[in-house]
């Protein structure tokens, strides 16, 4: 369908609602472009937000919404992994076991998921790792074993902290 008619298509289904119905239409989705307004979300994210406040019985509504507001690109699935994944891999690093959790939590699918992931650049983890290091190497400096604790509890795998420690000339995992 090309989009003059995609858009067309909502149009009409909004129009043939009854005017209750409309205005109830706008109240959620005013609700929902204010919630996208903050920060990008996922689908899931929108009919969570919009089930919780106007209940179960608006799937109608909601679907028509989700339409809308894909068509206009306020809500992008694909995007928003990409944008949460580096948001993540910057603000709250973590292994790729756990970013990919965080995008299941929030609604992506378990094949963007995995694109998202599989997009992130060797190297731009592998220095992610070594920022968290350093940042936290002070921290832990009475207790190295407690650093490795961390970085595994961040979902980071035995054998990518090892060859971080090992590009940093750190021997903790001597130690053991």
């Amino acid at each position: 369908m090309e989009e003059k008619d995609v858009l067309d298509s909502i149009l009409d289904k909004i129009d043939a609602l009854e005017e209750e119905e409309k205005e109830l239409y706008r109240k959620m989705e005013n609700k929902a472009l204010r919630f996208l307004s903050v920060r990008m979300r996922t689908e899931k994210e929108v009919v969570v937000k919009l089930r919780s406040l106007f209940g179960d019985d608006t799937e109608e509504y909601i679907a028509l919404i989700l339409e809308k507001m894909k068509y206009y690109g306020y809500l992008n699935d694909a995007a928003f992994t990409k944008d949460y994944i580096s948001y993540l891999m910057k603000n709250r690093p973590m292994g790729k076991e756990f970013l990919k959790q965080n995008l299941l939590q929030k609604g992506v699918s378990y094949s963007l998921a995995e694109e998202g992931i599989s997009e992130i650049e060797d190297e731009a983890y592998q220095n992610m790792l070594l920022r968290l290091i350093d940042k936290k190497e002070k921290t832990y400096e009475a207790d190295p074993q407690r650093l490795l604790r961390f970085l595994a509890g961040r979902g980071f795998s035995y054998e990518e902290i090892k060859q971080a420690l090992n590009l940093k000339n750190m021997d903790i995992l001597d130690n053991e």
